[in-house]
């Protein structure tokens, strides 16, 4: 192994270049739960709250391919953090950024169901970075005619992880989730610990098992010890 670190090569591919301030249109490509984060505001802690991190496909903006032409196959993304509010917090970030998407509240509230869906992104220019100024709501005629997603929707939750999709984050992305405060003991926890846990379709067949003792034994549902369906929130 080299131990000069001018030999090492970096993995972290070319720098994407900047693009000029202004609106793009686009389509949110994923949604990561990060868990309960801590909080803070001017040095002090508030209350802790869920966070994500969502990342939107431009869909006329690509990375330069080797020839320095865009290269279709890659398009720009754009990611931030948010804490998640409930959508009667008029002005949250979340609020907005939510019905940027979905204007009529079709997907009560469900940010995994807005995956896909097409939206405006403001990009701004700070320093030498590109950041998201904020989203708004795509004209239906302009929507219909967006490309769709170049790449996989990617959604990620804490009530139900994919080890597969973690994986695929970035580093400081699995960090993050991993700094949460109820991550210690989480489903997640345990698969990264290379434990098992109940998936859904195992679920479900505990809870049809159980039905079938009920009518088989005729035995109290409530009373049967073994019913440990996890009916948790839907994320």
């Amino acid at each position: 192994m080299a131990l000069n670190a001018r030999k090492v090569k970096n993995n972290s591919g070319p720098k994407a270049p900047l693009i000029d301030a202004g609106a793009y249109p686009a389509r949110l490509q994923g949604v990561v739960d990060c868990g309960i984060q801590p909080q803070e505001y001017n040095k002090e802690q508030k209350t802790p709250k869920n966070v994500l991190w969502n990342t939107y496909e431009l869909s006329d903006e690509f990375m330069p391919g080797e020839d320095g032409s865009p290269n279709v196959e890659k398009p720009r993304w754009f990611s931030e953090f948010m804490t998640l509010n409930n959508l009667d917090s008029d002005l949250a970030t979340s609020t907005k950024r939510y019905y940027a998407l979905d204007p009529n509240e079709e997907e009560d509230g469900d940010w995994a169901k807005l995956v896909g869906k097409p939206v405006i992104v403001t990009i701004v220019v700070k320093g030498e970075y590109n950041n998201i100024g904020g989203t708004s709501a795509m004209r239906s005629k302009d929507a219909a005619k967006l490309p769709d997603l170049v790449n996989p929707p990617r959604i990620f939750s804490m009530d139900d992880p994919d080890l597969e999709v973690f994986n695929s984050l970035p580093n400081f992305v699995q960090d993050k989730i991993k700094e949460g405060l109820e991550f210690e003991g989480s489903k997640l926890d345990k698969l990264l610990k290379g434990e098992k846990i109940s998936t859904k379709k195992e679920t479900t067949s505990k809870v049809r098992e159980a039905e079938e003792r009920v009518i088989d034994d005729e035995i109290p549902f409530e009373n049967d010890p073994k019913h440990e369906a996890d009916n948790g929130d839907d994320w």
